[in-house]
């Protein structure tokens, strides 16, 4: 839970410096994209700190990024966030998702809470618009400002300041981490 909200910095750095490690490791992109493509959110902040702390640039894992955010993954805010840290072109994929809306996996609406997180897919819509709100990008690509609005309405996490704290706390963690 430490990844989640970065409060016990010691504890997130020294999380950083193991994860970063990882990278070096023959297996290493392809489980990070398999951790990427389970419904749980759980296993999705570690394989993103894991690449945010690496040198590597990879359309794959980034493609596995954006694919938890597309289906509403609970975290969307880190997702988006250490996306935008590896200078990822949103203008696609967003158009796309902001016209077609979250691809929840097919389940119960118990199994989805308990695997991906409270709300449902309106809401996550909402949390990812605003969570790129808190990140700067503002462009709406073409969509209705009114439904954007009503998306961001739907949020009730106030993503978009998660987004902002944990980008810059983020950055000055995996700095600490890399000294």
């Amino acid at each position: 839970m430490g990844l989640l909200n970065l409060c016990e910095e010691d504890e997130v750095v020294q999380s950083i410096g193991t994860l970063s490690q990882l990278a070096s490791c023959d297996t290493w992109q392809k489980d990070t994209i398999k951790l990427l493509g389970d419904i749980g959110w759980r296993s999705h902040l570690p394989p993103l700190v894991s690449y945010l702390s690496s040198n590597v640039q990879s359309p794959q894992i980034e493609d596995a990024i954006w694919g938890a955010v597309e289906r509403g993954s609970w975290v969307s805010p880190q997702l988006l966030c250490g996306l935008n840290m590896k200078q990822f072109d949103f203008k696609h994929g967003l158009s796309q998702l902001l016209n077609a809306g979250v691809n929840s996996p097919n389940r119960t609406a118990l199994e989805l809470h308990v695997a991906t997180g409270p709300g449902d897919d309106q809401s996550r819509l909402g949390k990812i618009r605003n969570s790129l709100k808190g990140l700067g990008i503002t462009d709406d690509l073409g969509n209705d400002r009114q439904l954007i609005n009503e998306a961001i309405a739907e949020d009730f996490d106030e993503a978009d300041e998660i987004s902002y704290n944990w980008h810059n706390t983020m950055t000055k963690l995996i700095r600490t981490a890399q000294q």
